[in-house]
């Protein structure tokens, strides 16, 4: 925890250093700008909700526009918000099992009738809890506050162990200090500096989508097959099916690619599927620092495995999305034969294996869903083989998740399924298979191979 703050800190003292970066606030107007022109539609109660809140604060002409767009005139107001960035205003929250002990230590003995005695003094404890941050506001200001609230107490209703205090004199002394703090920043590794120029930020929003004034057709059309997986352009097997389908509807420069990576080796055993599960986490980890430009400039993706391989699904807008695309297959392809990082494959393995307990405190109805999908298809591997797997350190491991991705994930070769739907001309479209297919089924290790009709998974109930 002091880690994170400190670098929290730093990095809060070294936008306050350096102050307001023309560069950055004019690409974030100009974002804004664009997600407020191409904002999708959504709920109309949703909309006359926030046009009600929004007239407290703006006035009417500008109530649809005041909450979405920004102004790079003012950089006085920018201050004084980089200003209010001060430690002794801050209130950090730690959750963690490392104070279970003295948490335990504090409150033992206490019995369920003493748990009801607590529930009845739920409004005395929040009053409590809203005077310990201020008196815990006033002592980070200087004002000589005691630590509020020091003992452990538990919460009202769930029953959860909790304490309040006042940060310490010498961290606000030492985070407040914001030459050294910006300097701290510097020599991080790797260093906390402002970001680089956003590479998603599109420029060209030409609809593609003829505007000859017909209007779209009713029911509108399934998409069209531009390729099949067993036979290309040249009559070889391509191993891509791609289908099209242009928006004539809501004409906006936004597009979506559905990807989906059929492999009969992600789903062959409980272990297969877990390791699938872990090759996409890791995968979604390296590509973090990548994606986040992309999400900022409304470009996203999202990653999964499922039984029949892994799922991908790319969107946003049209322009910069094939630049992600190409950077998802491309680590996709590469991470196959990297060593994987013990450090990280702990985190997601521990992080999985607590997502699956946490599955049977699921609701009821969600449950007993499982356990129906369980009984009626054919191959389904049961949460407890995964639980097992994972849960043994000796054979579910960094290094059987390299073997798994090197040699199994794609070993009965591979067959993608693409869909293209949006702002794109059929030409466009085949550009888009063309990126996955140079990396997926490139040349050499990392490539595989078009699979054979027969190997194709495939769901199927029971009778």
């Amino acid at each position: 925890a002091d880690k994170v703050l400190d670098a929290a800190f730093a990095y809060a003292a070294a936008i306050r250093h350096s102050g307001p970066v023309a560069r950055v606030t004019s690409e974030l107007v100009e974002l804004a700008a664009l997600g407020f022109k191409f904002e999708e539609k959504g709920a109309e109660l949703s909309r006359a909700q926030g046009v009600a809140t929004g007239l407290r604060h703006f006035p009417p002409a500008e109530v649809l526009s005041g909450p979405a767009l920004h102004s790079a005139d003012d950089p006085a107001t920018l201050s004084s918000f980089l200003e209010a960035l001060d430690p002794a205003r801050a209130f950090a929250q730690h959750v963690s099992k490392r104070y279970e002990a003295d948490a335990v230590a504090a409150l033992g003995g206490e019995k369920e009738a003493e748990d009801e005695q607590e529930r009845s003094k739920e409004a005395a404890t929040g009053a409590e809890v809203a005077q310990a941050a201020t008196a815990a506001t006033g002592a980070n200001s200087g004002g000589g506050g005691v630590t509020a609230l020091g003992e452990w107490r538990r919460e009202a209703w769930y029953g959860t162990k909790y304490r309040v205090a006042a940060l310490s004199e010498a961290d606000l002394a030492r985070w407040s200090d914001i030459p050294a703090r910006a300097a701290a920043a510097e020599a991080l590794e790797p260093a906390l500096a402002m970001p680089e120029p956003n590479p998603f930020v599109p420029s060209d929003f030409a609809i593609r989508a003829p505007d000859d004034g017909a209007p779209p057709p009713h029911p509108p059309p399934a998409p069209t097959r531009l390729l099949s997986a067993h036979e290309d352009k040249t009559g070889q097997a391509g191993g891509i099916n791609l289908w099209h389908k242009m928006d004539r509807v809501f004409r906006k420069p936004r597009l979506a690619v559905y990807t989906q990576l059929k492999s009969a080796g992600a789903y062959a055993s409980a272990e297969a599927s877990v390791y699938a599960n872990l090759f996409t986490k890791l995968l979604q980890d390296e590509l973090s620092p990548y994606a986040y430009h992309a999400e900022v400039a409304e470009v996203s993706y999202s990653l999964y495995n499922t039984a029949r391989g892994l799922a991908l699904k790319v969107a946003g807008y049209s322009h910069k999305l094939p630049v992600l695309l190409e950077r998802i297959v491309e680590r996709a392809a590469a991470l196959r034969g990297e060593a994987v990082r013990e450090d990280r494959f702990e985190i997601y393995r521990e992080q999985q294996v607590l997502d699956y307990e946490n599955f049977w405190r699921s609701q009821p109805y969600a449950v007993a869903d499982y356990a129906a999908s369980y009984t009626l298809e054919a191959t389904k591997w049961h949460v407890r083989e995964y639980m097992a797997f994972l849960a043994d350190p000796e054979r579910c491991t960094a290094q059987g998740l390299r073997r798994f991705a090197e040699e199994a994930l794609f070993a009965a070769g591979l067959e993608v399924d693409v869909l293209v739907h949006g702002n794109a001309t059929e030409e466009e479209a085949h550009r888009l298979a063309d990126i996955v297919r140079s990396s997926l089924f490139a040349p050499g290790q990392a490539g595989g191979l078009p699979m054979l009709p027969s190997r194709a998974p495939a769901a199927r109930c029971v009778h």
